[in-house]
């Protein structure tokens, strides 16, 4: 029997209603396919798409600013100015930037949706730092379990006063400097950089376009997992080296 040839038209109703067997079929079929009707490459293979992404010096992410065609499908000609505004306001959005520029927008963006941010949106304790080994005191009751929480709350009860903390040599109350084991799972990292911005020291980019972490000792603790927590794909692991505690995610 012979083979239909794949519709163009990505914009008709049943593919808009059931894109998963559209993209399905191209995906099966033709993963990377020549788009006639709309004059553009399409790509659904997961490994395409993020080697697409590691490369961002082929391929950029401006498409309303340096894309010179008209709207696609076509729209009427009352449209035209509506059109000119919306494709401006877009190409202005930090989605629409190429690196330097998008690395630099995302940083602002990305230190809005950490933990410690969400932190307080769902009644967690963060009275102890990140990082810090000595025991917090906090109410006697704790009513009920914390979102996301990554510790565990002890009441006053039974806190161990700070005389009967080791302290390993160092200052009572200090915060302890601990050896850290970070890897990337390169299965999930798309090369985005964020975590080489943060902690340049600890983090680069290797042959394959990936967050390596060559130094654990190449910064502090505190903007090791401030890496971690602003990795797009949360591809960043942070154990304790020595007792295996996972620090993140």
């Amino acid at each position: 029997m012979a083979m239909v040839a794949v519709n163009d038209d990505m914009l008709t109703d049943d593919v808009i209603a059931d894109p998963y067997t559209y993209y399905g079929r191209l995906r099966e079929e033709d993963p990377v396919h020549w788009n006639e009707k709309y004059t553009l490459w399409v790509i659904t293979r997961h490994d395409d798409v993020v080697w697409m992404t590691r490369h961002h010096e082929l391929f950029s992410n401006a498409v309303f600013r340096n894309d010179p065609r008209p709207a696609y499908p076509a729209i009427h000609v009352s449209d035209n100015a509506l059109y000119d505004y919306m494709r401006q306001y877009q190409a202005n959005q930090f989605i629409q930037f190429d690196r330097p520029a998008h690395l630099e927008m995302r940083k602002v963006v990305h230190s809005y949706f950490t933990w410690k941010r969400r932190a307080p949106l769902c009644g967690r304790h963060t009275g102890t730092p990140r990082g810090a080994r000595g025991v917090h005191s906090v109410s006697a009751t704790v009513s009920q379990p914390l979102c996301g929480d990554r510790g565990v709350r002890v009441s006053a009860q039974y806190c161990l006063p700070f005389g009967q903390i080791p302290t390993r040599g160092l200052q009572l109350g200090g915060v302890m400097a601990r050896k850290l084991h970070i890897w990337v799972d390169h299965n999930v990292c798309v090369g985005n950089a964020m975590c080489e911005s943060i902690a340049p020291q600890v983090f680069v980019l290797n042959a394959n376009r990936q967050s390596e972490a060559v130094n654990p000792a190449g910064d502090t603790e505190e903007k090791i997992l401030e890496a971690a927590e602003n990795c797009p794909v949360s591809a960043i692991f942070v154990e304790d080296a020595e007792t295996g505690e996972r620090l993140f995610p």
